[in-house]
């Protein structure tokens, strides 16, 4: 072992003492040295340790925005959902409304042209004798539905000598005579037999036929407003009727033919939605198919 001394000059110096061994300053740096390596690999080292964890910590963040993402893309896809299901009510509900104040138009133009024909049939009557009033049934009709004494002599046009004095018809012949007229194209004979015929007959077997032929009779005259509102009584007076469907069909052509295309097409697709396997619902399909 040695001692730091000062020579003459001013230079460190080792003094040697008894023990032996290597000069103190030269051992130092060797220490150093390896004090300087430590420190500068232990970070590193401690670094690489960690390091797996600080991984497993990034892919649990990655994953857990991954999971929120998603769960937000779920949302506005349900919140889409929903917005497209309001647009939707919002049409359907625009259209009912366009269809029920389209007929109740309608219906006031047919009180009100069924109060002028009243009015004039009322001034007409004040100046015809009882006698000279033509019965509302066809008498022709009469003959064929087999009720005794019900055909009366025909003149030379065809037509009875005395219509007045024909016998009240039954409940099936007094519809039957109805529906001939109105297949023969005798329109509004037919329209006056069929109410005749509902109004006599309120809880009559044949009442839904009566009245969907009350409207095919005023479609055939091409009085396409008045059809709707007729095959809507069908459907609104008789709802377990097997002439829903087609009177639905009905309602829905007569919109189109009135030029009003939006209600025509929503009471088609109703037929095609609430009947899908029946002759109306291929019908509709068919006519809204040459529509597009």
């Amino acid at each position: 072992m040695s001692i730091r001394g000062l020579t003459a000059r001013g230079q460190v110096a080792c003094l040697p003492v008894r023990r032996r061994g290597p000069c103190l300053p030269s051992v130092l740096p060797a220490w150093g040295s390896i004090l300087v390596l430590g420190l500068v690999l232990l970070p590193g080292c401690s670094g690489h340790i960690h390091l797996p964890e600080r991984m497993a910590e990034t892919q649990a963040q990655v994953t857990e925005l991954q999971r929120r993402q998603e769960a937000l893309a779920r949302e506005i896809t349900e919140l889409k959902a929903k917005l497209d299901k309001q647009e939707e009510l919002l049409r359907q509900g625009r259209a009912d409304q366009n269809t029920r104040l389209t007929e109740i138009l309608q219906s006031m133009e047919v009180v009100r042209n069924q109060l002028d024909q009243a009015s004039r049939q009322s001034k007409g009557r004040a100046r015809t004798s009882p006698a000279q009033v033509p019965a509302p049934v066809d008498p022709t009709v009469a003959e064929s539905s087999g009720q005794p004494g019900q055909s009366g002599p025909a003149g030379a046009s065809g037509t009875p000598a005395d219509t007045a004095r024909a016998p009240a018809l039954d409940e099936e012949g007094l519809y039957r005579a109805a529906h001939q007229n109105l297949q023969q194209g005798r329109y509004p004979l037919a329209i006056t037999g069929f109410r005749q015929y509902l109004s006599q007959f309120p809880d009559g077997a044949q009442n839904d036929e009566a009245q969907y032929g009350i409207g095919e009779a005023y479609y055939a005259q091409a009085d396409y407003p008045t059809a709707a509102i007729e095959f809507r009584a069908l459907v609104d007076t008789y709802p377990t009727s097997n002439k829903v469907p087609a009177a639905l069909l009905k309602v829905g052509l007569s919109y189109f033919e009135a030029g009003n295309n939006e209600v025509g097409r929503a009471y088609l697709e109703r037929v095609i939605k609430e009947y899908p396997d029946s002759d109306e619902a291929m019908r509709a399909k068919d006519r809204l198919d040459r529509r597009r």
